[in-house]
């Protein structure tokens, strides 16, 4: 079984807020300052965007999640430390959880888990769509992108139990903004497969990193496409 991918032709943000060491008592390390044994805070190696919550404004204003990044940099025991109502901070949670850190460390190189605070906005996804372009074509006059972005790092989704013990092909279209960055900012299910194969087209695409679109002069602009993921029983 086989999952192949082709490609045709903002961002969350976080902070770290207050922190706290976790199951200990030392301080964190300030720039800049001499101290004894201190704690370098955890960081972010990889961070996936939460998927907007469907028919929903703009939030006003973030989510703010505690968590403990274990020894490991992994997030756990979330809990939530400022909400926006329960769509908005099951999304916000949902991401945090893919997330992996470099763990915080003491001065003497010891790992340590540590509690800290994660901020999330939620930018407005009408803006983002407005903003982007679709590619160049003999039916898409400019204002257009005339190059496309180009794969940096795509890894395929993966193929479900529950789509292999239903012994399901196909493929799965999806609509795509890609940002300046080369990021996926926006991702939705045009024709959908179902038994989890649409969830694991989604997760696939959001480890994605692409050269970004560009205009003819080679500004990066956000990028309208459309993304298809194959399914196939060997």
């Amino acid at each position: 079984m086989k999952a192949a991918v082709a490609l045709f032709v903002v961002w969350f943000t976080f902070a770290l807020l207050g922190q706290e060491p976790e199951g200990n008592k030392l301080a964190l390390c300030k720039k800049g300052t001499q101290q004894s044994e201190c704690v370098d805070a955890p960081v972010l190696k990889v961070g996936m965007r939460p998927e907007y919550p469907e028919n929903k404004t703009v939030p006003p204003g973030p989510v703010v999640l505690s968590v403990v990044i274990d020894t490991k940099g992994k997030p756990q025991g979330i809990t939530v430390a400022t909400s926006q109502g329960k769509d908005f901070d099951d999304a916000a949670i949902a991401a945090l959880k893919q997330w992996r850190f470099e763990p915080a460390r003491t001065t003497t190189g010891r790992k340590i888990p540590l509690r800290i605070d994660v901020k999330i906005d939620f930018p407005d996804v009408r803006a983002l769509l407005a903003e982007a372009l679709p590619l160049c074509s003999a039916q898409q006059p400019a204002p257009c992108a005339k190059y496309p972005p180009r794969p940096i790092f795509m890894p395929d989704p993966e193929y479900t139990d529950l789509a292999r013990k239903n012994h399901v092909s196909g493929t799965c279209v999806l609509s795509v903004v890609v940002d300046t960055l080369g990021r996926v900012a926006y991702v939705k299910v045009k024709k959908s497969l179902g038994y989890g194969l649409d969830e694991s087209s989604i997760e696939a695409l959001r480890k994605w990193r692409l050269e970004p679109g560009r205009l003819e002069d080679k500004t990066a602009v956000p990028v309208k496409i459309e993304v298809e993921t194959n399914f196939r029983m060997d």
